[in-house]
């Protein structure tokens, strides 16, 4: 009887320490490394209540989060569309600041756009730009009322206009680097030079995978699309 109560005492020592040295290595190690199996004796007849309360914690560690942890969003400064709306907001207030009255930003990305593209019809560039035909043909109007784009008739397709930036439109572009410059320069000037770099990554990142989410959609040249592939 003594060297069975012995041998009890002995089994209970080494039990408790496999579980103690489990249950401090779970904090150095990741869900994936140690998992409930690992832990649980190998009889795992559920008499040991230390190892199933530990295998529990560990299970709740490794698994991803539910519904019900998504926030109700009662902040409005948690939506990411608000917040994208009040940077569009300062990014045009700065805009109008370093520009002036000049042009406005869709003007200044149509007459950009010409300048890379010379001679894409109307369309091909309001799917560039990425904003419908209708306003990118109000535009064009009113750029070319300005004397800074040109509309010429495609010889094999009479319906549709070939543009290009006049010799006013080009010197306007290089006119308002600096102002653009300036900017960009002010715009991000609250971020640290990694922190710009990445926000932009990420900010492309967005736009680009949520392209087919949009009403207006990006659509790119066909030989861009080719480079790509």
């Amino acid at each position: 009887m003594y060297e069975k109560s012995i041998r009890q005492s002995a089994l209970q020592v080494n039990s408790s320490r496999r579980f103690f040295r489990s249950f401090f290595c779970s904090f150095h190690c990741a869900p994936h490394q140690l998992t409930p199996h690992q832990l649980t004796p190998g009889k795992r007849n559920g008499g040991d209540r230390a190892y199933q309360t530990h295998a529990l914690i560990l299970a709740t560690m490794s698994r991803p989060p539910s519904h019900s942890d998504e926030s109700p969003l009662t902040d409005l400064y948690e939506h990411p569309g608000h917040l994208l709306r009040r940077a569009q907001q300062i990014s045009v207030s700065i805009f109008h600041d370093e520009i002036g009255g000049v042009v406005t930003p869709v003007q200044y990305a149509i007459l950009r756009m010409l300048s890379n593209h010379p001679g894409i019809d109307q369309v091909t560039l309001a799917g560039l730009v990425a904003i419908d035909t209708s306003t990118g043909a109000t535009v064009c109007a009113r750029l070319e009322e300005k004397g800074l784009l040109l509309r010429e008739v495609i010889p094999h397709n009479r319906r549709q206009r070939a543009l290009r930036t006049t010799a006013a439109g080009e010197a306007l572009l290089e006119e308002l680097t600096p102002g653009l410059q300036r900017l960009r320069k002010r715009l991000l000037a609250p971020l640290e030079e990694a922190e710009q770099r990445q926000f932009m990554a990420l900010l492309d990142k967005l736009v680009q995978l949520n392209n087919p989410q949009s009403r207006a959609p990006l659509a790119r040249l066909q030989d861009e699309r080719c480079d790509e592939d």
